[in-house]
């Protein structure tokens, strides 16, 4: 059983959800799909690679229903099956799923205690005495294990102080960290001299509390997303990231710094002071005044001018022009004659275009790493999310889709560039180094 979670609206209003980067040739036995829902009347297909799969055709050949609002369990999709769950697969990387939990154990009883949930948390995942896992866990480093507690309501966005059940499932998380201690160093805190950034085999477990007495849980090994990152998300519970702004105090030009933040916390990278970043479509600046937080030159091409801060700002460069056109480096354009750092894009536009934009970005070069949004007036267009993989892949750069909380109906593209790819036409300006 996996359990994917997106935003929760109505499982009837479901649509898409859409597998991104690989399907592995092994196939699925069970899915629980906490979905993102695209607004339309009914539930209608599901997409898998390259064909849409309906509703009624998934319910003829396996198990379909819809066990509660945003959750829905296909039992025997046909074509699919999952790796036993000795092997902790970390399960597909869906472009509208935040988070998936792999390998789904079902737990409780009618008048479970904390207590008691914990216990068979702890043997359901195979770390009981005997179990299948203990001697695999027993091995793995100080402080690669995480685990979270994850309610309902959070992914609705409801503030964790205010999440129904999640001061009980949090303490039933702490009851299961205490008992793994005492037999898993990889269940204790890694010390100052074992960064967290440096933890190999990285060992993720889950409590997803549907009810006061009832529980999913699941652990698997974290697989790390070459554009940074790992899937499942080991540092952000439910792959949900806290990036609201104190209005006044730091007040920004819009709220799409939002999308770019949870870029950059899902990767695990975002620029440094010496960094020299492309904000394309820049205007009003939102982006932009997100990339000068982390201290970063930026220069901003749109043709309608930016926030009168940034403006001022002598570490952003306006260039008047269109996004699409623009190269840095095109001296005579605005350019800086080098490529550059980071390449960044929230610009307004048809989903053909950002394949377009991304192989003359890819081919030449031009930037270590890319985020960049794909906007859909209707339907979401897989056939130019494909299209921008394949680009990306060509050129040597590492893709990863992903519809973030604060998406509204887009989707976010983070690409990197593979080690053996090599800047030309000019080096990197900072020669920062991840």
């Amino acid at each position: 059983m996996y359990t994917y979670i997106c935003k929760d609206l109505n499982v009837y209003k479901c649509k898409y959800m859409h597998i991104c980067n690989y399907i592995p040739s092994y196939t699925l036995h069970i899915y629980i799909y906490i979905c993102l829902f695209v607004y339309v009347y009914v539930l209608t297909y599901i997409y898998i690679h390259d064909s849409y799969v309906t509703y009624k055709h998934l319910h003829k050949r396996s198990s379909c229903k819809v066990v509660a609002p945003g959750l829905l369990q296909v039992q025997d999709l046909p074509d699919y099956t999952t790796q036993s769950a000795e092997t902790g697969a970390p399960g597909l990387d869906l472009t509208y799923a935040l988070q998936v939990l792999p390998h789904t154990h079902s737990i409780g009883k009618p008048g479970a205690s904390i207590n008691e949930l914990a216990d068979e948390a702890i043997i359901a995942v195979g770390l009981g005495e005997g179990g299948l896992r203990v001697e695999e866990i027993r091995g793995a480093q100080k402080g690669a294990l995480a685990i979270h507690a994850l309610v309902p309501d959070q992914f609705r966005g409801t503030p964790l102080a205010k999440a129904k059940m999640h001061r009980r499932c949090s303490t039933i998380v702490e009851k299961i960290g205490k008992k793994l201690k005492l037999t898993f160093p990889a269940a204790r805190r890694a010390g100052a001299g074992d960064a967290q950034s440096a933890v190999q085999g990285r060992l993720l477990m889950q409590v997803l509390l549907m009810d006061n007495e009832r529980a999913a849980v699941s652990l698997t090994r974290c697989a790390d997303a070459d554009v940074g990152g790992t899937w499942p998300c080991w540092h952000l519970p439910a792959g949900l990231a806290d990036v609201d702004l104190d209005k006044i105090t730091q007040p920004m030009p819009s709220s799409a710094y939002r999308k770019l933040e949870e870029a950059f916390r899902t990767m695990q990278i975002s620029p440094t002071a010496t960094d020299h970043c492309v904000d394309l479509g820049a205007s009003p600046g939102g982006w932009t005044k997100a990339l000068r937080r982390y201290g970063a030159s930026v220069m901003a091409v749109d043709r309608a001018e930016l926030n009168g801060e940034l403006m001022q700002d002598k570490l952003v460069t306006f260039v008047r022009g269109d996004a699409f056109a623009f190269s840095p480096l095109d001296t005579d354009g605005g350019g800086g004659g080098k490529a550059v750092d980071w390449m960044v894009s929230d610009a307004i536009a048809e989903p053909h275009r950002v394949p377009e934009l991304l192989e003359a970005w890819c081919q030449g070069k031009w930037a270590r790493r890319m985020v960049v949004t794909m906007k859909f007036k209707g339907d979401p267009d897989w056939e130019q999310l494909a299209r921008a993989e394949d680009v990306a892949a060509a050129a040597g750069y590492a893709y990863r889709s992903k519809h973030f909380f604060n998406n509204k109906n887009e989707v976010t593209l983070m690409l990197a560039q593979m080690p053996s790819v090599e800047i030309v036409g000019g080096s990197v300006i900072s020669g920062a180094k991840e």
